[in-house]
């Protein structure tokens, strides 16, 4: 991407989750749908584990990802050589950062 892209959302996350929570199959769909979103860090939401166990692997969340947290999740689990970011509170900021080809961060 352009680092000069600028993504803004609008709206509510709608399709596989009946609302705006952000889980595993809604991260699957957003990364299936908008290859631009895949491997980057989501500092704005956490991840709702749902009380199930969470992978970030071929099994679950299928890219590499990051979040803001992870809520509620029995355990967390990171393998297939997929990498997982936990960024925490950010002081309210509604953004994406993402990883670039050499390492460093681009903020969209």
């Amino acid at each position: 991407m352009d680092p000069l892209t600028t993504l803004e959302f609008q709206g509510t996350i709608a399709g596989v989750s009946h609302d705006d929570k952000l889980n595993v199959a809604k991260v699957n769909e957003l990364y299936d749908n908008v290859e631009s979103l895949r491997d980057v860090t989501i500092i704005s939401h956490n991840l709702e584990g749902e009380g199930k166990d969470v992978e970030i692997g071929e099994n679950g969340v299928k890219h590499s990802a990051g979040f803001k947290g992870i809520n509620e999740a029995a355990s967390i689990t990171v393998k297939d050589g997929k990498t997982l970011e936990l960024v925490g509170e950010k002081n309210n900021s509604n953004f994406l950062m993402a990883r670039s080809q050499y390492g460093s961060r681009r903020i969209f």
